[in-house]
């Protein structure tokens, strides 16, 4: 497979007898799961035969998946899609696998790239690598002003330190 796999959950134990898992979800929309045929786990392909979703947990069905011993040698595994099945965002939202590796920079100044994404619950940081070590910024309105996805590019205004 030559597309991004992108992760939406991973398998944290058997549920029953009959080869269900549970799975912790990955995603902003655990709903997802409801309406997706099929996952990668290890880049092979498997059909979700059902889905029931409570809150950030899913019970899954899974095509391969029989038993209980089965569905315990899937625990830690990471189910995956591919990159053109993800949800289509708002206008300004951003998958974290969008922001890695975007150039950071300030007035025309390359800052650095963006190695992580944090989520603080108000609000994402993105962690800068830059030459003298890690820049955190704050994924605000008044701070970020540009993202270009496509050429990997953000431009941003740091607010003066108090």
């Amino acid at each position: 497979m030559d597309n991004l796999l992108i992760k939406i959950g991973i398998i944290t134990s058997a549920h029953g007898i009959s080869g269900e898992v549970n799975v912790k979800a990955l995603t902003d929309f655990p709903q997802r799961f409801k309406q997706t045929k099929t996952v990668f786990i290890d880049e092979n392909e498997y059909n979700i035969l059902s889905a029931t979703v409570l809150n950030d947990r899913v019970i899954l069905r899974i095509s391969g998946v029989a038993d209980r011993n089965t569905a315990e040698k899937m625990r830690g595994k990471y189910l995956c899609v591919d990159e053109k099945a993800t949800v289509r965002l708002a206008k300004d939202n951003y998958y974290v696998y969008d922001i890695i590796d975007c150039q950071t920079f300030e007035d025309g100044v390359l800052l650095g790239i963006v190695k992580d994404v944090l989520s603080t619950g108000s609000n994402d940081v993105y962690v800068v690598e830059t030459q003298n070590g890690q820049l955190l910024i704050p994924a605000l309105k008044q701070v970020v002003k540009k993202i270009d996805i496509a050429n990997k590019r953000i431009e941003v205004k740091r607010l003066a330190e108090l």
